[in-house]
């Protein structure tokens, strides 16, 4: 394989993130005619009949607060599609890489889309434009986050003597050259922007039962870094956080998450039940849940979950993104 990501650390980093959320499957249907959030044809046409399955049923979409969610989904991890879902019922599916070259992680904001594209065998940086997907020219690089100005973050794996570090790498903008803005030898699992430009990161997650450093959660911000107590040890996966969301929400392999906050006040989720995406405010959580549930989660009533539906049959569901309005393309 071409750059310093191998397929089967594509599909190693795909399962990271996806076992933290609730596998689903998904039945056949077709997808609306209407696109309904103003997308330009091409990109964000419709998916026609049986070509490809719906992340959820739409009278499930159709109970979503009010959005526009992005949601990584396929047959298995290794061949996910972004897809964007309205609650008007509309499930648009935005990108169509083949079977076992899909889309490993995204990031999404206003300013726009990018996507860690394994369409060629290896992860590659790209974003996503109303006349589809345009490859960045910085090359490999997994986990993409953005930020509501535009700027990205993402990972890089290390390249044998040249590069032996897994790094973190700022750009200010799209076109903008990559800098180095952390290092270290424990893979960086997920990386999502917060609040003040604040970086959050799970570094040294891996498979339970397998061997590796216990995951730790660090936030770097103005070129420090430091590391946050979670308390959950070898069960952290995964971090949701926003640029306006107080608290850090933290996926588990136990399939329960946790909340924490700034002050030390922190929830434990309802038992099965793992953290999906912020609403834009982050006052609002959405969450997987067991028997391949989908809910809301609220610190005003933390040991409550307002239960949406049940997900489709038929895909898997990895990683999913919550706007106020559709990400500029």
């Amino acid at each position: 394989m071409k750059g310093g990501t191998t397929m089967s650390a594509v599909v190693r980093k795909i399962g990271l993130l996806a076992c933290v959320m609730c596998l689903v499957s998904a039945c056949s249907v077709s997808a609306s005619a209407s696109l309904g959030t103003g997308r330009k044809a091409g990109v964000a046409s419709a998916t026609p009949a049986g070509t490809a399955s719906l992340p959820l049923p739409r009278a499930i979409a159709k109970r979503l607060p009010a959005g526009i969610f992005y949601l990584l989904a396929g047959t298995n991890p290794a061949s996910y599609n972004l897809w964007e879902v309205v609650n008007t019922g509309n499930e648009i599916e935005l990108t169509h890489n083949s079977e076992g070259y899909g889309i490993s992680a995204f990031g999404a904001s206003p300013a726009g889309i990018v996507m860690a594209d394994a369409a060629n065998g290896y992860d590659q940086l790209a974003r996503l434009t109303a006349n589809g997907v345009s490859f960045l020219k910085d090359g490999s690089g997994s986990t993409p986050a953005i930020n509501s100005a535009g700027q990205i973050c993402y990972s890089l794996s290390p390249d044998g003597n040249k590069q032996p570090y897994f790094e973190l790498v700022l750009k200010d903008s799209l076109s903008a050259t990559g800098r180095v803005i952390y290092r270290q030898k424990a893979d960086i699992v997920s990386n999502v922007w917060g609040p003040g430009n604040a970086i959050a990161m799970v570094v040294g997650g891996h498979y339970p039962g397998t061997t590796g450093p216990t995951p730790r959660l660090v936030i770097q911000k103005a070129g420090t870094s430091r590391t946050v107590a979670t308390g959950l040890g070898k069960d952290l996966s995964d971090v949701i956080w926003g640029t306006k969301a107080a608290g850090l929400a933290l996926g588990t392999w136990s399939g329960t998450g946790r909340v924490i906050y700034g002050h030390g006040k922190q929830y434990t989720l309802p038992h099965g039940w793992n953290p999906a995406a912020w609403n834009a405010s982050g006052t609002l959580l959405l969450v997987w849940g067991p028997s391949k549930k989908i809910g809301l989660w609220s610190p005003l009533r933390p040991q409550a979950i307002q239960v949406i539906g049940t997900i489709s049959k038929g895909v898997t569901i990895g990683q999913s993104a919550w706007l106020n309005r559709p990400a500029k393309l």
